[in-house]
């Protein structure tokens, strides 16, 4: 779990959630450019509950977090909760019991907190994911065995949250995964709920951007089918400017200068 510099408040909620649920896990939590104190507060207030570790970090960045906290985990299965998430008391007991131990990627749901609308707008559920719908689901609702991550590698710490390119590190991965014959099957057991979002325009800029760092990182790919994917989404951001609404020409500004900033 990454978090910025978080309010006591949020943190000890989202965790609250988390520790109602019973069963063999541990939270890893990364605490970037955050004071001493508030790790000191979480700890005292979860009275150092021994499933609960705390990695302090001096840089920023959603990927850069997620890597160090996998990279300490002890477990063999991989949840990537963020700092604003609730889940349900038995989400984790259901894992342990009903989780197959193959295939080693599964996504669920993600609904925006207290509803049952999906956090992400046009939602893949009820099917595995594919060339095609590789981003279309949430980072949250991921459930990833640790032997991918030894076959695919870690998150591209040049993209996400915290960074220049602010987005598409989970499609970026999962689109790795599936490059890597990969399969993901969608768990309909396993849902989590996520504040509603709220995007200003340097937002969605930033999370642009990351979008077309996406598309330059794999444009190259022989997968005729991935160039065919991203073709077709770039037509759509072109028709969509005809709606003459300033998100649309912000997000297709931010694209290009992701695509054009994205090194290797």
């Amino acid at each position: 779990m990454p978090s910025l510099n978080p309010s006591l408040d949020r943190i000890c909620g989202t965790l609250s959630s988390i520790f109602e649920n019973w069963g063999e896990y541990e939270v890893v939590l990364v605490l970037q450019k955050t004071s001493p104190q508030v790790k000191s507060d979480i700890e005292k207030y979860f009275n150092y509950d021994s499933r609960l570790r705390i990695i302090s970090d001096l840089s920023v960045g959603i990927s850069r977090a997620r890597n160090i906290a996998i990279k300490a985990s002890k477990g063999d299965w991989i949840l990537l909760l963020d700092d604003d998430i609730r889940i349900k008391k038995d989400v984790i007991q259901n894992l342990n019991r009903k989780l197959p131990s193959y295939p080693l990627f599964y996504y669920g749901n993600a609904f925006i907190h207290g509803t049952n609308t999906p956090y992400v707008k046009h939602y893949i559920a009820n099917r595995n994911l594919s060339i095609w719908s590789y981003n279309r689901v949430c980072s949250i609702s991921l459930v990833i065995n640790r032997k991918v991550f030894e076959e695919v590698g870690y998150f591209d710490e040049m993209l996400g949250s915290g960074r220049e390119l602010g987005s598409s590190e989970e499609s970026d991965f999962i689109l790795r995964a599936l490059l890597h014959k990969v399969e993901i099957r969608y768990l309909s057991g396993y849902s989590v709920y996520h504040e509603k979002a709220e995007h200003s325009l340097r937002k969605v800029e930033s999370y642009a951007m990351g979008g077309g760092a996406l598309c330059r990182k794999h444009f190259n790919s022989r997968d005729v089918k991935l160039y065919i994917k991203f073709m077709l989404d770039l037509a759509l951001r072109v028709v969509f400017l005809f709606s003459f609404n300033r998100k649309r020409y912000v997000f297709l500004r931010g694209f290009f200068k992701g695509f054009l900033r994205y090194r290797r």
